[in-house]
């Protein structure tokens, strides 16, 4: 319990779509909380001239960001292009979003993927970006009604089930974990500290300051949702695995 690791989820797939060479479980580990649930996005910059889904869709080419093959946008990029086959064209190498939204910003990149959270403030007070697909059933206020959720654009009910696993993983946001010989009583203490300081006045007053949302998940429904992913049948696991290529 000394050790607390915190991590992309997208990496959560990466663990089914290279269980060859990735030898981890994310199952395997026990999981004590997350701060803040991931709403997932894909949007395009208003100087792309793309506003909906659907514009974006009768592109030839739809250039977006992300830092590497296994991060959450490149799974948000990974949907797009292989179960709607959108015209995406995805960019890797970025070192961050801050690199990423500086490449939107000079017209490099025509949109991207990433956290509903994590979009500049003056980008959407100012309409600089249109929301093309939300990858999460819950809708903050602040995101516009018209933004599909990317379930209700599948034509099939194995293309839902496979959005499911896909986007699961997201909705850990960026979980803390620990070993799997942690004792019991420990991870309960661990897990007990998080709860309490989400509910402290300090921290929430902290948080509002700087305008950190707070949307947590618990330990044990982290826990549910690592272990549904991993429970999918196995012609959905080599879908995900298809996807992610």
């Amino acid at each position: 319990g000394t050790v607390i690791t915190t991590f992309d989820p997208g990496l959560v797939l990466e663990t089914i779509a290279m269980s060859e060479t990735l030898k981890v479980r994310f199952s395997d580990y026990r999981w004590i909380g997350t701060l803040l649930r991931d709403i997932r996005i894909c949007y395009a910059s208003a100087a792309s001239g793309i506003k909906t889904w659907d514009e974006m869709m009768k592109r030839k080419e739809f250039l977006i960001g992300n830092t590497a093959r296994g991060s959450n946008a490149y799974v948000n990029g990974g949907i797009l292009r292989k179960v709607f086959f959108a015209p995406v064209r995805q960019i890797s190498g970025y070192p961050g979003s801050n690199e990423q939204r500086l490449a939107v910003e000079r017209g490099e990149l025509e949109g991207n993927c990433g956290s509903w959270t994590a979009i500049p403030q003056e980008w959407i007070v100012n309409h600089k970006i249109n929301a093309l697909v939300r990858f999460s059933p819950k809708r903050p206020a602040d995101m516009p009604a018209s933004v599909p959720f990317v379930n209700d654009l599948v034509t099939t009910q194995e293309q839902k089930d496979l959005l499911d696993v896909l986007n699961g993983a997201s909705e850990l946001g960026r979980p803390f974990i620990v070993a799997k010989q942690v004792p019991a009583e420990r991870v309960e203490m661990l897990r007990t500290a998080l709860w309490a300081t989400l509910k402290d006045e300090a921290f929430l007053a902290e948080a509002r300051k700087q305008n950190l949302l707070l949307d947590p998940v618990s330990g044990e429904e982290a826990e549910q949702i690592i272990a549904r992913i991993y429970a999918a049948p196995p012609h959905l696991h080599k879908k995900v695995k298809d996807v992610l290529e």
